[in-house]
Formats: structure tokens, C-alpha cells, sequence
């Protein structure tokens, strides 16, 4: 019987291109790198499902998880550390912040989904890392097969069964002025998804003022978990500014897909420029028009 899954903050995690794409890690690998990434905290980066339910979700041995774990930890991928017998993974390779590198949003719907096998998850979250904001991927035939180490055979199999669950579509890009085709195009629906929820929020951020500032964050972040500091300090911040100057700092970063402490830096900067109102925010940052101009989030 599968372990109970454990408790996560989002439908989502993020997953780092430089990780998939990394020849030198296993298929398994990768599959335990996705399954840690849709249950790591967004600012601790730190997920603890148990060691049984991994094994039942990914569906190898012990041994196997412990060869592919130790591959991980060789790439720094993951730091693990026990909290009385409870493993913790600190998933080091998603420090977007401070590393830089591409990433994508990651299901938990798809890395949890029993009916998919573990090599059609991995492929999945292949693409989830090439998607970017548009919910797209375009990599080749020959790079996916390097870069995860699958056959032919495989890989069409994989996409197969994607494209049976509606998860993907495949579709050829072509030129405008010319017949020829390049690389597939691949179009992640659940991806688009999470995607098009994020837009009605960017939207909503200005159609509905005067949310409390806690609720508008659970609300970009997908109802995360606050901590009794995180909750502290947003609610200090909300006794000083107008609601709205705070509910902004949270859009921008939820917007730049940026962590907790982010929000307090950019309310510090403001205080520092003594900018007390949205209109005065908007009139002091130019990229703030242009970005809203493009819809981008």
C-alpha cells in the first residue's frame, strides 16, 4: 500500500533545466530530483516526503533509490540531513536566485499521476524545464535522447502517452515564408493551466483593491503556508503602508517567481525612496508600465 503523500504548499514545484538536461544523471535520478522539486518549500527549497513513499511513487528498490540518490548528492543536486529519522532534502540546484539558469513550473498533478510511467513523468518534466511563461518546448528528437539517455522507441512511447492523457500536444513549427519544418513544438496543457491562473491574478491585483495582505498572498502563492516570522512581519508592514503598496510588492514578486524575503526587500527599498502610495511606485518605476503593457507576469 503507497505511503500517505505528504503535506505540500503548492499544485506545483519548479524544476531546474540544468538538472534535466544533465547527461550524467539516470533517468531515475531525475525521476526522485521531480518527485523532491513539486514538494520543496519555495524559500527553504527544502521538501521530506519519506524514504516508502518515494519508493512507491518512483517504483524502484531500496537499493536502486539509494545508487540514484547518491548521484544526486554527487552533482549536488540535493543536500540531505535528518531530523531524528526524518530525511530533509534541501534541493541546492534550485537556488534560481543566486545561481541563475532555466527552470519551469512542475506539476505535482503529472509526478504523482500513477497511471503515467516513470520514464513519461521524466519526460514531462524534461519539457517542464524548456516551457518557460508560455507553456511551450521545443527541444529535438536527438537532444531529448541525449540529454535522458532514451531510445526512439522510448521516447515516442512516452510522448504517446502524454498526448493519451491530454498533457501535451505535438504539433511541427514552420516558417512563415517557407514550407520548411523545424523541431516539434510541444504544448504542456496542465502547464498553460497553472500559467493562465497566474494571469487572472495578475489581472485581479487591479480589479480588486483593498484585499488584507496575508489573503492576497496566500492567493498569489497558491495558499503556501506562512511562517509565524513570514506572518509577523506581513503584518507589520500591513499597520505601516496602505494595503495596496503591500499587495503590489507581493505581485511583483510573485510575478518574478521570487521567494518571501523578496517582498520585504522591495517594501524596504520603497521606504527608503519614501514612496508611500501605488501611483507614486508606478509613477518612480518605468519598467512597472512597460511589463504590464506585455502582460508579463
Amino acid at each position: 500500500m503507497p505511503e500517505r503523500t505528504p503535506p505540500a504548499n503548492n499544485g506545483y514545484g519548479y524544476v531546474a533545466q540544468s538538472v534535466m538536461r544533465d547527461p550524467k544523471l539516470s533517468k531515475v535520478a531525475k525521476a526522485i530530483y521531480g518527485l523532491l522539486a513539486v514538494f520543496a518549500d519555495p524559500d527553504s527549497l527544502q521538501a521530506h516526503p519519506s524514504t516508502k513513499f518515494i519508493h512507491s511513487i518512483v517504483g524502484v528498490t531500496s537499493q536502486t533509490f539509494r545508487n540514484n540518490r547518491k548521484q544526486l548528492l554527487a552533482a549536488d543536486v540535493i543536500r540531505l540531513e535528518y531530523q531524528h529519522v526524518t530525511p530533509i532534502y534541501t534541493l541546492t540546484a534550485n537556488n534560481f536566485i543566486e545561481q541563475g539558469g532555466g527552470y519551469g513550473y512542475l506539476p505535482k498533478s503529472v509526478m504523482l499521476n500513477a497511471k503515467l510511467s516513470r520514464n513519461t513523468r521524466v519526460l514531462y518534466a524534461y519539457l517542464a524545464s524548456f516551457a518557460g511563461m508560455q507553456g511551450k518546448a521545443h527541444p529535438s528528437i536527438e537532444l531529448i535522447k541525449s540529454e535522458l539517455g532514451m531510445n526512439l522507441d522510448t521516447l515516442y512511447g512516452c510522448r504517446k502517452e502524454l498526448s493519451e492523457h491530454d498533457l501535451i500536444t505535438v504539433s511541427k513549427s514552420k516558417a512563415s515564408d517557407s514550407q520548411k519544418y523545424f523541431n516539434n513544438v510541444y504544448i504542456l496543457i496542465e502547464n498553460q493551466r497553472i500559467l493562465g491562473s497566474h494571469q487572472q491574478l495578475n489581472d485581479r491585483f487591479y480589479t480588486q483593491s483593498g484585499l488584507k495582505p496575508i489573503d492576497y498572498y496566500k492567493l498569489a502563492y497558491d495558499n503556501i503556508e506562512l511562517t509565524n516570522e513570514q506572518i509577523f512581519k506581513l503584518q507589520n508592514y500591513s499597520d505601516l503602508h496602505d494595503w495596496d503598496v503591500v499587495n503590489l510588492a507581493i505581485w511583483k514578486a510573485r510575478r518574478h517567481k521570487k521567494p518571501f524575503n523578496y517582498i520585504i526587500g522591495i517594501l524596504n527599498r520603497w521606504d527608503l525612496l519614501q514612496l508611500e502610495t501605488v501611483e507614486e511606485i508606478k509613477a518612480n518605476d518605468d519598467s512597472f508600465y512597460s511589463a504590464l503593457s506585455k502582460g508579463d507576469w
